[in-house]
């Protein structure tokens, strides 16, 4: 067993052992110090250039970098050179200090395959600077940000590594490497890095697919429709199934035990998985019928929230006392839901007003009525109203009832008015009266 694992691990040894050994000659230790230090001086003839053109130009301070981020609106020319610069200078000026190295140890008769390496992963990068450059300028910067670092930049790093790989040893031959066997099935280097490496990419590139249908889709349509919304999900949960099923093809997975798991998983979806399944079902629901979008204001609980996200399980939504809760989507579909921002904004604020029984109601009417039209924030149409709502045990009760086009204002207008009717009452001299209770004292005639 133990000379099989050598075996099957001698090709990584090989690849360890002539690692070494190349590091251990002179000439390749001469190619990468003149690698790192032409780098280097590429950087900092870039980092010069690019400071004095700030100076001169743009006015800000030395070693200022905004990549992709311009610092106005409407940006000049300046600031699409300056980002230019940004990212193309130091790839630029790498590449033609590396060149002219290789061209030096060309004419010393000296070998320069680490330098030719280097030169062609400085021509990728070039490549690859511009194209982030131009998704800075076309989509969201802090979007870009976020793909840059969990996709482009492995990508390219994968890149890199692999080209100086590629001079040591044969990558093909590499990744046939058995590492284990499990149930009589060889697992491979290359099956593993299929398996976690090219799945995490294959899942991030659907996203980045998702995304950009919805960014153009809203710079053509200037909405995000729930249908749109729920197309675009549809279509990343598609590309990653398919991605899954090519992987399995790729890694030769035995059909019979795909068949077997996705027994199992059809079992274990109709028992244990009902709840995610009913989730996402009724998440596509939502989407598509548009019935609830980022921004609605409904009640969660008999709170009131604002919907932040509506994704494919769950809804986000917010507090007024910025806390938020994630709602299953089964619970929005299938429950009555009240909502503030449907079809219409509008809505009514009621405001309980108590007075003395000597008051005139007529009176407290025209004061409620001329307190509410005076707030910059009650609509005029549907126009406020009062209603005598009863006699209670210590006063006369009114219920004055408003309209504004905005939910989340609600308690600011209703205090408001509150204050202003309290003002209002008292230069009228009407009483606001407390709770009032009679006490009967009864003796006791037996002592």
């Amino acid at each position: 067993m133990r000379e099989t694992a050598n075996f099957y691990l001698t090709p990584i040894f090989e690849l360890i052992w002539k690692f070494l050994h190349a590091l251990g000659r002179p000439l390749v230790q001469l190619q990468l110090l003149g690698i790192v230090i032409s780098l280097v001086l590429g950087w900092l003839i870039a980092q010069g250039i690019l400071v004095q053109w700030r100076r001169r130009f743009l006015a800000i301070n030395e070693g200022e970098i905004n990549e992709g981020k311009l610092n106005d609106d409407k940006p000049s020319f300046k600031h699409y050179v300056t980002d230019l610069l940004s990212f193309m200078l130091t790839p630029v000026f790498g590449l033609m200090v590396v060149s002219g190295l290789k061209t030096g140890f060309i004419q010393w008769g000296w070998r320069a395959g680490l330098i030719t390496v280097t030169i062609n992963i400085l021509w990728t990068f070039i490549f690859y600077r511009g194209f982030l450059l131009l998704c800075y300028e076309i989509f969201p910067s802090a979007e870009v940000r976020r793909y840059r670092y969990q996709f482009f930049a492995p990508l390219f790093i994968l890149f890199a590594i692999n080209t100086i790989l590629s001079l040591l040893t044969d990558i093909d031959k590499l990744s046939q490497v058995v590492v284990i066997r499990l149930f009589d099935t060889p697992i491979t280097l290359g099956t593993i890095f299929a398996i976690t490496v090219g799945l995490y990419f294959w899942i991030i590139g659907a996203t980045i697919v998702e995304q950009t249908f919805l960014y153009l889709f809203s710079r053509i349509a200037k909405q995000k429709t729930g249908a749109v919304r729920a197309s675009s999900i549809i279509l990343r949960y598609f590309l990653i199934g398919i991605g899954i099923v090519l992987l399995f093809g790729y890694v030769g997975f035995d059909s019979t035990a795909l068949a077997a798991i996705s027994g199992g998983l059809s079992v274990g979806i109709g028992f244990g998985l009902k709840e995610i399944i009913g989730n996402f079902i009724s998440g596509i629901g939502l989407l598509f019928e548009g019935s609830l979008r980022p921004g609605d204001m409904l009640e969660v609980e008999g709170e009131p929230s604002t919907v932040e996200n509506v994704s494919i399980r769950a809804t986000t939504v917010r507090t007024f006392d910025n806390v938020e809760k994630i709602v299953p989507n089964q619970h929005l579909f299938t429950s009555i839901v009240t909502t503030y921002t449907g079809t219409d904004q509008v809505v009514r604020v009621l405001v309980p007003v108590g007075v003395s029984y000597q008051c005139d109601p007529e009176k407290v009417i025209e004061i409620l009525l001329d307190v509410a039209r005076q707030h910059h924030l009650v609509l005029t149409d549907p126009q406020p109203y009062v209603h005598l709502m009863g006699y209670g045990d210590s006063s006369v009760d009114f219920r004055l009832a408003v309209f504004i086009n905005n939910p989340e204002i609600r308690l600011t207008v209703r205090s408001d008015l509150y204050r202003a009717i309290w003002k209002a009452l008292a230069a009228h001299n009407i009483e606001i009266p407390f709770p009032q209770r009679d006490l009967h004292i009864r003796s006791d005639n037996t002592k």
